[in-house]
């Protein structure tokens, strides 16, 4: 392998080897994701985004704690000196990540409710990380973009994942739009954008219902 400086312009040769890890990444070989981990030290957002992209996407849940230091702090710094279709394609592939994972979750086969427990504590912990991190990215986003319109749309579509965690994943996860998402969507002068922030609240609020009335029907049962 090249200097850190270098090894990441042989760009022909490169994208065959990430073309081909995303292919085994997506079919289980946990051993890709220490090649990502090592690779996104030294990239510089261009080359093989497509590709290390796609990579990030298929991060497994078991993975997620090693996050913080090798996807967050490359991406962040990443994103706040890339273009606006970078900062798109960074933030859809989050999106995706996220709904790997929580497609995981929900077809994991959890035998007992004390499972279900353990499951949920260590995930939600990892998972809100996660969220948090994208709070970050979105409030800086907007900021640098001027709540671009193109790029708002993305993400509420993240929020709107988020909204539903509880009805159509069976985590009871919580999260606001951060308060940078939140008021550039509220004032806002695109009708798309007021009609999705509406559908996310409103989701939020049947979640959290549904939420309260299941935790109300198994303290009765005890």
């Amino acid at each position: 392998m090249k200097g850190h400086s270098g090894w990441m312009h042989d760009k022909g040769w490169l994208s065959v080897i990430f073309s081909s890890v995303s292919c085994a990444f997506q079919r289980g070989f946990l051993a890709c994701e220490e090649f990502l981990w090592k690779s996104l030290r030294f990239w510089d957002g261009c080359c093989c985004q497509s590709q290390v992209l796609q990579l990030v996407r298929w991060i497994s849940p078991s993975s997620f704690s090693e996050m913080k230091t090798y996807l967050f702090r490359p991406l962040l710094k990443l994103f706040s000196i890339s273009s606006l279709s970078f900062k798109y394609e960074v933030l859809e592939s989050l999106r995706e990540l996220l709904l790997n994972v929580l497609n995981c979750h929900k077809q994991a086969d959890i035998a007992t409710e004390s499972n279900v427990d353990v499951l949920n504590t260590t995930q939600l912990d990892l998972i809100s990380s996660f969220i948090h991190f994208v709070n970050r990215l979105s409030t800086v986003g907007l900021c640098l973009e001027n709540n671009s319109t193109w790029l708002m749309n993305v993400i509420l579509d993240f929020y709107e994942t988020v909204s539903d965690t509880y009805l159509k994943y069976n985590l009871p996860l919580f999260m606001m739009l951060p308060a940078g998402v939140f008021y550039p969507a509220l004032l806002s002068m695109n009708s798309a954008t007021l009609d999705q922030l509406c559908y996310i609240m409103y989701r939020c609020r049947i979640n959290l219902v549904a939420a309260k009335e299941n935790s109300k029907i198994k303290k009765g049962r005890r």
